[in-house]
């Protein structure tokens, strides 16, 4: 082999090389570009699905507390019916008694 074939030949081998280290470049690049595509997918999902657990939370705790809302109104409701049910039970005896108080009071002041 002369030297003008081997040197051919290496000039040859070099540009196969950078076209092998272009290739590899490209791919390099091609994967990377679809890690980050794949990892900013992954995130926006995570991301919506933290966002939805994070409304059925809130939305079940709203429902909750309408309900326990509903619950105190109707026993406060209910107590109340209860007080104004005793209040009528009782009123007429008590404004008797007190009739019978105050005219003993001013009878015992019309004695002295």
């Amino acid at each position: 082999m002369e030297l003008k074939d081997v040197l051919t030949e290496l000039i040859g081998a070099e540009q196969e090389a950078e076209r092998v280290i272009s290739r590899a470049r490209k791919e390099a690049e091609r994967i990377l570009s679809e890690s980050r595509e794949n990892f900013n997918s992954e995130r926006e999902s995570r991301l919506a699905d933290a966002r939805e657990q994070a409304r059925s939370v809130t939305e079940s705790a709203r429902s909750s507390g309408e309900t326990e809302a509903k619950q105190i109104l109707q026993k406060a409701s209910v107590e109340r019916e209860r007080i104004n049910k005793r209040y009528e039970e009782k009123v007429d005896g008590l404004i008797e008694v007190l009739v019978r108080e105050i005219g003993e009071q001013y009878s015992r002041q019309g004695e002295k």
